[in-house]
């Protein structure tokens, strides 16, 4: 086999040597923060033990590498898709591979489980791979990153590995969907009808940092484009009486996907309409999301409630969301999507109309889903909620 060769999956079945096995079973987990490497580290050694052809995992990309040190950042630019260091799990070890340039600061500061860190001098030719070498053949590796050494492993095999969630992962998810949701509600009580969608992005970006989150994605549709379009990247266009946020809050490497909508006095009729039908929509698709549910079962009852609603094809103008945790979506839900939804995963819906969405994430649990995402402000209880997902700010002042 050629270094670098780059196999294909279909659906959620591997097939030549990949051999996708249950590597994950159910009490397995074990307590306490010091045992989550542990339980991720079994997860990987456990597909190697089915593996005549590979005695080794490495893992370089920056989603890949915030799962299994439990929230460390690998990457420089924030946009790579490959980081500068890796972590390196055999079937009797594991650690962290970088240069010295990176050594320290991996060390010291993206290390919260204190593997072993080994480097080697940046102007060394090969150098990676020479480290690599020290502890297994080069040609029996699977990497997560194209690479001059080893086999690109399918993509669907990392996914499996992170998909379930840890208890303290799960811990992690729920601080973050709250505390998103908060930074996200209060920031949008500030804004003014007058700013630009680019101005009230940076408003929601800032306030996400300030609580220690990384504005993976923030959309912003004012009134003149919420009509128009489902991903709206923010412009220099004016936010006017109406405008959707749709943010991607990261941290710890794990993503919460949530949007709100603020008007400026009681928008028209028919947006509230599809706000009360994506609401309604939402719901069913969280009713459903409990393990052992099938796919096919939550897609029935999402498409099942758009009719309800009076939208038969509301569906088809934007997806509808699917499986998430360290991508803001694994995949997503479609009519013959195959499998049943497990104890652990994250999920985020989001049925949307013209001018209008719900969205939020949630955690499947043993007494079933757990909404993460909700906030202190757009509750029914608040005098300017309006409808779901919607506050009236000009109530307020």
């Amino acid at each position: 086999m050629s270094p670098g060769r780059r196999l294909y999956t279909s659906g959620r079945r591997c097939y030549d040597e990949w051999q996708l096995c249950e590597f994950f079973q159910e009490g397995d987990e074990l307590d306490g923060f010091a045992a989550e490497l542990e339980q991720k580290v079994l997860r990987v050694r456990r597909w190697l033990a089915h593996q005549d052809t590979y005695e080794a995992v490495c893992l370089g990309h920056p989603i890949n590498f915030a799962w299994i040190t439990g929230g460390g950042r690998n990457m420089v630019a924030r946009t790579s898709e490959s980081g500068a260091a890796h972590v390196l799990v055999t079937r009797d070890d594991a650690v962290i591979v970088t240069s010295n340039i990176e050594a320290e600061r991996i060390s010291r500061e993206e290390n919260p489980f204190g593997l072993n860190v080994v480097a080697y001098d940046w102007w060394q030719g090969q150098g990676l791979q020479r480290v690599i070498e020290q502890y297994v053949d080069s040609s029996r590796l699977v990497t997560d990153i194209a690479m001059p050494f080893g086999h690109l492993g399918p993509d669907a095999l990392f996914m499996e590995f992170r998909r379930v969630l840890t208890e303290q992962e799960q811990m992690r998810a729920r601080s973050l969907g709250r505390e998103a949701a908060e930074a996200l509600e209060h920031a949008l009580l500030d804004v003014r009808p007058e700013w630009s969608e680019q101005d009230l992005a940076w408003h929601v970006e800032t306030a996400l940092f300030r609580a220690a989150i990384d504005p993976a994605m923030v959309l912003v549709g004012g009134e003149e484009r919420i009509y128009r379009y489902r991903h709206p990247v923010p412009t220099g266009a004016p936010v006017g009486a109406l405008a959707m946020v749709a943010v991607g809050a990261r941290r710890a490497g794990l993503v919460m996907s949530l949007s709100r909508l603020i008007s400026w006095g009681r928008p028209d009729e028919e947006v509230v309409r599809r706000l009360e039908a994506t609401a309604g929509v939402l719901e069913a698709m969280v009713a459903r999301t409990v393990a052992g549910a099938s796919y096919r079962a939550i897609w029935d009852s999402m498409d099942k409630t758009y009719r309800d609603f009076g939208y038969p094809d509301g569906w088809q103008g934007h997806h509808q969301g699917g499986l998430t945790g360290y991508r803001s979506r694994e995949w997503r839900l479609t009519p013959s999507l195959e499998g049943t939804v497990r104890p652990g995963e994250l999920y985020a819906w989001n049925p949307s109309l013209p001018g209008a969405k719900a969205e939020h994430t949630l955690l499947v649990t043993p007494n079933g889903p757990e909404i993460l995402t909700q906030g202190p402000v757009y509750v029914s209880s608040n005098p300017a909620w309006v409808a779901p997902n919607l506050v009236d700010v000009s109530a307020l002042s």
